[in-house]
């Protein structure tokens, strides 16, 4: 079905293919309906341009009224409202596809000396608060709303939940907002409506409607979030042009915030994935194809010091030579046998030289070299923006991040104040380049764990000397420059960060679900939701680790979840935590016998959520089980059963897998579950597993246990292969189940 738009005096009517999208020119508020017919969106058309006038320093926000619109090329609108601070004009302009809508950037001129200071894209007039947000569903969509689990990622609009969060880099610096930081940048946002009661018979089934994703197509010079009021919410950008010299009127046309695209799905997941697909349609975003060096790395299984660190009370600068031998000890001791070793933060002697500190660390490159020699990478926290001693560095603090009174921002940790370099001047940008280049040839880590791009101050606090480069947009230009001069080294390079925005996919390697510290007692329901999201970026190349959190009450489930989506991860400490809990050998077990069943591959690929839950409420956006599926087929499934009055329902994936008791399934070749010649297992609960293959023959299978194997009996017959599940045999621990199929 093609695009029509239908222009008449009251209203203008587009229907599509996926969608149909009406305005009343009236009153300019606009209605998104899905391909039924469902409500989806409604709100208000006009955004809100908040200005400071250049003279008196006076702030404006007065909405305006819709004046004209206007259609061209029979695909697309341009909405023109007029009257807007007194004698400002408002331009916004959608194009129209079969399945998706692109925004573009709002455009504001004015013949009065004024900085535009922050646009919001949907506003309405309210008698007491003036213009407020102005976009309504009956559920909003916002991953990582808040750093902690006690508010979901689906708000239900009649809570009237009244904050600001944001959907950008980071708000770490914003005392009024709320504090978040896993998943970010997502850059996108959405919401979805039931048609009726939402206790009406049918109404979670045939009456929900499609969700929409509101994804951006480009990172802007700006601070972006979400500001929620009065069951309704509005995504904004803010620029503070007064404080910046910016975004100056009087002259032509102010352009503010980045395109949008809007993509319709049947459920939350999907219409992200419309969202990703848009990307790539439109050629923003390329699947990653990494070399088998770089392919083998991000899929490596991993233990991080932090928690031992935090842990132990070395988290400030008396971690030690000594501490860091003595965990490394532990960790060799414990028989987890992770492939790969990541050093946390604190090892540097100062931030931003990324030198470790010799007085501390005596011997560290003989250390890690020992490491090496054990047939583990390594891995290193890196804050590569943060600089404590601008002179030793050649610099001046002129050279740092600058706030509005042109003095140099500054950031503390554990009592130890630093700056941040102002990377848009070209010669700090040189000097982070080769300090960069400098780390990867003395320390050759495998892996980088990027942090505290989330602590970049909002553009209220700071911006850099280059105003472009202000808000989100210099995140993207400092991982330019870092990552750019790291991989001149070391192409194969991983960089690990905690995004879920395929806008950085040429920069982050690998997705982490870290940090949990403000999830004590969920970890695992928590990383279960996290991976929700982060899953998704598995068709982009991009594999998600999944962290133990700080305790080890709940690792199994973790590294259950985590198995479809990437390489399992710890940072547990093995002589105690915050819950006095310390490794069972059945969590050892656990974690060596995933981590042979975690796909060695980077090729884009799919990952399903199994029996998850959607609708808003406390359980929202997790999966009871996960699939992932490459080119040919499934080649990952990680089942459980589900419980129901007194008893469990088999975990099943339809001609398949029939299990009766909780299991990991994964192919150990190149080829689907189905096909495979030989299989790994993880039985996680006692029951019984059927596998359809294809393969002809018989099946042999061995249970690999910490000091040995022992065959275990397995049938192949009518194209299916049978076996017992148990975690345990004869009170030992299962790490695994390898079955081989043996030809005819």
């Amino acid at each position: 079905m093609a695009v029509k738009i239908h222009d008449s005096a009251d209203d203008l009517r587009v229907s599509a293919s996926g969608y149909s999208w009406s305005l009343n020119k009236r009153d300019a508020t606009f209605t998104l309906r899905d391909s039924t017919g469902r409500t989806v969106a409604t709100g208000s058309a006009q955004p809100s341009v908040e200005v400071s006038e250049s003279e008196t320093g006076t702030l404006r926000n007065e909405l305006g009224f819709l004046a004209e619109t206007r259609t061209e090329d029979d695909r697309a609108v341009e909405l023109i409202f007029r009257g807007v601070n007194g004698d400002g004009t408002t331009r916004v302009r959608y194009d129209f596809d079969d399945t998706v809508i692109q925004t573009a950037p709002t455009r504001y001129a004015s013949p009065s000396r004024t900085h535009v200071e922050s646009v919001s894209l949907f506003a309405r007039n309210d008698a007491d608060h003036g213009p407020v947000p102005g976009f309504h569903s009956q559920f909003f969509l916002h991953p990582g709303s808040t750093e902690s689990s006690i508010l979901a990622p689906v708000i239900p609009a009649k809570v009237r939940l009244s904050i600001v969060s944001t959907i950008g880099r980071g708000s770490t610096d914003e005392n009024a907002f709320v504090q978040q930081q896993w998943g970010l940048p997502p850059y996108f946002w959405g919401g979805w409506s039931i048609d009726g009661w939402g206790t009406s018979k049918n109404a979670l089934t045939k009456h929900s409607s499609d969700v929409l994703v509101m994804g951006l197509l480009d990172v802007p010079a700006g601070d972006i979030f979400v500001r929620y009021f009065d069951e309704y919410a509005t995504p904004f950008v803010r620029v503070f042009g007064s404080r910046w010299g910016t975004h100056l009127t009087g002259d032509g046309d102010v352009t503010v915030g980045t395109p949008w695209v809007w993509a319709l799905g049947t459920d939350l997941r999907r219409a992200i994935d419309e969202y990703f697909d848009a990307l790539q349609h439109l050629g923003i975003v390329t699947p990653k194809t990494p070399s088998p060096l770089k392919t083998k790395r991000v899929t490596m299984s991993q233990w991080n010091t932090w928690g031992a660190q935090v842990a132990n009370d070395w988290a400030a600068s008396d971690l030690s030579q000594q501490s860091l031998e003595l965990m490394y000890d532990q960790l060799g001791s414990s028989g987890l046998e992770p492939e790969m070793f990541v050093i946390d933060d604190r090892w540097e002697a100062s931030y931003g030289q990324l030198r470790h500190d010799e007085e501390r660390f005596p011997r560290f490159e003989e250390f890690l070299d020992r490491v090496r020699g054990d047939g583990r990478a390594i891995g290193l926290w890196a804050a590569f923006l943060r600089c404590q001693d601008p002179a030793s560095m050649g610099l001046t603090v002129d050279d740092m991040l600058k706030g509005p009174d042109g003095e140099p921002v500054m950031r503390s940790i554990i009592a130890e104040p630093y700056y941040l370099f102002d990377v848009s001047k070209p010669h700090v940008a040189e000097l982070l380049s080769e300090t960069a280049r400098q780390f990867m040839r003395r320390y050759r880590p495998d892996l980088v764990k990027f942090d505290f791009g989330y602590e970049l101050p909002s553009m209220r606090n700071a911006a850099p000397e280059r105003r472009e480069w202000g808000g989100e947009r210099i995140l993207l230009e400092a991982l330019k420059i870092v990552v750019g001069a790291m991989r001149e080294v070391d192409p194969d390079v991983v960089v690990m960060y905690y995004n879920l925005s395929p806008l950085l996919l040429d920069y982050v390697d690998q997705h982490s679900t870290d940090d949990l510290y403000l999830n004590a007692g969920e970890y695992g329901a928590e990383v279960n939701r996290r991976l929700f999201f982060s899953s998704l970026l598995t068709r982009f190349g991009v594999p998600t680790y999944g962290s133990g959190g700080y305790d080890w009450r709940e690792v199994r489930d973790i590294w259950f979840d985590t198995v479809a989506s990437g390489p399992l991860g710890s940072l547990n400490s093995f002589d105690g935590d915050q819950s006095d809990t310390t490794p069972s050998a059945l969590d050892i077990a656990r974690y060596r016998g995933l981590s042979k069943l975690t796909r060695r591959s980077t090729e884009p690929a799919k990952v399903e959520a199994l029996d998850s839950k959607t609708h808003a409420g406390s359980t929202t956006a997790h999966a009871r089980s996960w699939l992932r599926t490459e080119r040919d087929g499934v080649t990952v499934a990680a089942l459980r059963t589900t419980p129901r009055d007194g008893a469990f329902l088999p975990a099943e994936v339809s001609g398949l897998i029939h299990a009766t008791g909780d299991v990991v399934v994964a192919s150990l070749d190149e080829r689907p579950i189905k096909a495979a010649q030989t299989l790994g297992v993880v039985p996680a609960g006692k029951g019984t597993l059927r596998v359809a293959s294809v393969a002809e023959g018989s099946a042999i299978a061995h249970a690999i246990l910490r000091d040995g194997e022992t065959a275990v009996d397995v049938a192949l017959s009518d194209g299916w292969i049978e076996l017992e599940l148990s975690p345990t045999i004869a009170d030992e621990p299962v790490e695994w189940i390898r079955v081989q199929i043996q030809s005819a």
